[in-house]
């Protein structure tokens, strides 16, 4: 059996529940691609990529580079748009990510605001968060 080197699930969790105790109604989703959220505010965290890194004799699985996409999108100004940016950027330099991408703002609607970052990791086996 192989096994897969994932931590996107427990980042996730983590985060959702640092930005539920600052924004309490705010939108949480994975699977917004190239559409806008149905609710306001959003926060869209993606994995792009968990590809390996790493393997032992065995051909088993060692490490992987975590990739993770984050947009955060309000309907009341860019500030609170870069606000949820902020923490959930702090938050994933807790996790051991750094910024490869962003913070940049995407023009996407006149009446949505919306930043997006990228954040890379190496994750060994067994690591945890």
């Amino acid at each position: 059996m192989v096994s897969l080197i994932d931590i996107w699930n427990k980042v996730t969790t983590a985060l959702k529940a640092v930005l539920k105790n600052k924004y309490p109604t705010i939108f949480i989703t994975s699977s917004l691609k190239n559409s806008l959220p149905t609710s306001l505010p959003c926060v869209s965290i993606r994995q792009l990529g968990n590809e390996m890194a790493a393997k032992d004799l065995q051909n088993k699985e060692n490490a992987v580079i975590s990739t993770i996409e984050i947009k955060t999108f309000s309907d009341v100004d860019l500030n609170v748009a870069r606000e949820m940016m902020g923490i959930s950027s702090d938050e994933m330099l807790k996790f051991g990510y750094e910024r490869i991408y962003g913070p940049e703002e995407m023009d996407i609607s006149l009446t949505i605001f919306c930043m997006v970052s990228r954040f890379r990791r190496l994750v060994g086996g067994g690591e945890t968060i």
